[in-house]
């Protein structure tokens, strides 16, 4: 044990008593005294507190020297409460000596890491002339420490006074540090997001954690003791009985072979299932069996892996459609080109032919020339069409303004011109145009690019439809501006690719044999809704398709310069 500096103390052994000074100067001279053999007479001090014969002073002197705990006695009325007796089991517990013991304030026995807390909680003991239990870290004389539950006791005379301290000692390190051990587990326990607990050999929750319990939506108390397999992993994923002689926990806690699991669930309070991984660690020892368990909530590494799936099948896709895309535009811009190439061709032809003639000096007469004229008029009009079909599509994937020049367009004039020239254009045996266009249904617009979109939409119905079936185009007057129709009865669109056919260099399946770039829809919808239009198109296959084009009519409807 050990006091404070100032408190009073005694020393001697079984004959008398010696008061000692105070003073450290006369610590030395004690101990020299107590080492000669110096007897003071402990039973004294036994006598003094109704102890009576010699016979009874001797049993109690024996009996402090033969207990198995360490026991000193200090004089309480000495200064500095010098040791007057300590036995043997004091002298193994410390490593000192009984003579080099003698005669010292126990304090010797103190080191840095001894807790000045429960010293002070000794010293008040001793101030009050009480008693108290405390637990020190004290040091042996070869400088280990070890931790001493310490149990002080006062001795009084027959008038009540305090006239000796009895201090009995036990090496409680073991304990102490099993505490400890036990508290920084419990402490990793509580801290750990890891839902962990132990079972028994029989499958019952002998510990559980605070994660652990808050995933099965249990608070500790309604699990200790209970069949953890009943309480919570009691069917599989699907459904279907989980029994226990196939349940991997089940097994290592009777004595099985550790495991991890990475893809279970586990069944809280509430009755839902979560997505668990864990592994289990059997235990064993004497005369015990049993398991820990470690869950972990893969939830979100559930729904992370189906997110990054999900992601990876739509890059996929994207991938796919992208090169599909390319390939289309590679194709199309082929077919682009190719359509460049024909009136130009075509016109280089005519030309020749009458630089030809010139040199032979037949030139051209007044009758040849007018046919002459309207051939290269239409060459060279193809060959715009194409070229501002593929400048206009440029400027709709940059997603940027068409330019437009806007005045009064006559839809109906419009639309019967434009019939005109794809009759003469496709020739007697393409589809017939019947237009039903009153004149005055004027619109404010650019009128070049109006007649690309009726071009556009009429063409393709005319391209798309037997010669037996006639194209019907119609142009009405609406409140606030003008509608076209333009309905055929040909080879049609599927429902799910109608939306992609406005889609720069898309072409629908059904168009497969047929001449085109797949620009010419999605320039119409661009130029339409630049004028403030709308395009719809519903479509059959085998049953054909009407395109209905809503212009409106008003000044500043078109947003161009």
């Amino acid at each position: 044990m050990a006091t404070g500096d100032g408190a009073r103390g005694l020393r001697g052994d079984d004959t008398e008593i010696v008061t000692g000074d105070a003073r450290r100067a006369q610590d030395h001279a004690r101990r020299a005294e107590a080492a000669e053999g110096a007897p003071q007479d402990v039973a004294r001090y036994v006598s003094a507190v109704g102890a009576a014969g010699a016979a009874e002073r001797a049993r109690l002197r024996a009996l402090f020297a033969a207990l198995p705990v360490g026991v000193v006695l200090v004089d309480a009325r000495a200064a500095d409460l010098p040791i007057v007796f300590a036995n043997a089991a004091f002298s193994a517990l410390t490593g000192y000596p009984i003579p080099a013991a003698l005669g010292r304030n126990c304090r010797f026995l103190q080191g840095p890491d001894t807790a000045p807390v429960a010293v002070a909680t000794l010293r008040r003991a001793i101030a009050g002339g009480t008693g108290c239990t405390v637990t020190l870290r004290n040091y042996r004389h070869d400088g280990t420490p070890f931790w001493n539950e310490l149990t002080l006791a006062p001795l009084h005379d027959a008038a009540g006074h305090v006239i000796a301290y009895v201090g009995v000692q036990v090496d409680v390190t073991a304990h102490v540090e099993a505490d400890r051990q036990q508290a920084l587990q419990a402490a990793v326990l509580d801290a750990t997001a890891e839902g962990i607990y132990g079972l028994d050999h029989a499958g019952r929750c002998t510990f559980i954690n605070p994660a652990a319990a808050t995933l099965l939506g249990y608070t500790p108390a309604e699990v200790l003791g209970r069949d953890m397999h009943a309480l919570v992993h009691h069917h599989h994923r699907d459904g279907t009985p989980y029994l226990p002689d196939a349940c991997p926990i089940h097994q290592a806690a009777a004595g099985g072979q550790g495991v991890r699991v990475a893809d279970e669930v586990i069944w809280r309070r509430d009755g839902t299932a979560v997505p668990v991984a864990y592994a289990v660690q059997p235990m064993a020892g004497a005369g015990f069996a049993g398991a820990v368990v470690t869950l972990v909530d893969v939830r979100e590494r559930e729904r992370a892996e189906q997110e990054r799936a999900a992601l990876l099948a739509r890059e996929r896709t994207a991938r796919a459609e992208a090169e599909a895309a390319v390939a289309q535009r590679d194709h199309l811009l082929a077919l682009a080109a190719h359509d460049l190439r024909t009136p130009l061709a075509a016109l280089i032809g005519e030309v020749q032919l009458r630089q030809r003639r010139l040199q032979r000096g037949r030139p051209l007469s007044a009758e040849e020339q007018g046919p002459f004229l309207a051939t290269l008029h239409d060459l060279l009009h193809r060959q715009v069409a194409v070229v501002s079909e593929v400048t206009d599509a440029a400027y709709v994937r940059m997603g940027e303004q068409l330019a437009l020049r806007v005045e009064a367009v006559d839809l109906g004039a419009l639309a019967h011109e434009v019939a005109d020239l794809l009759a003469h254009a496709h020739g007697a045996g393409a589809a017939a145009i019947d237009v039903a266009a009153p004149a005055g249904v004027v619109i404010v617009g650019d009128r070049d690019r109006l007649v690309r979109v009726l071009q556009n939409i009429i063409g393709n119905a005319v391209k798309y439809s037997p010669a037996s079936a006639p194209v019907q185009a119609s142009v009405r007057a609406e409140e606030g501006g003008a509608v076209v129709v333009v309905r055929d009865a040909g080879v049609g669109i599927p429902t799910g690719e109608i939306d992609r056919v406005f889609t720069p260099f898309y072409r629908a399946s059904t168009a497969r044999g047929f001449a085109g770039t797949g620009l010419g829809l999605a320039g119409a919808r661009a130029i339409v809704a630049q004028h403030g239009g709308t395009i719809a198109l519903e479509s059959a296959p085998g049953v054909g398709t009407t395109v209905t084009i809503t212009l409106p009519g008003g000044e500043g409807a078109a947003r161009g310069s």
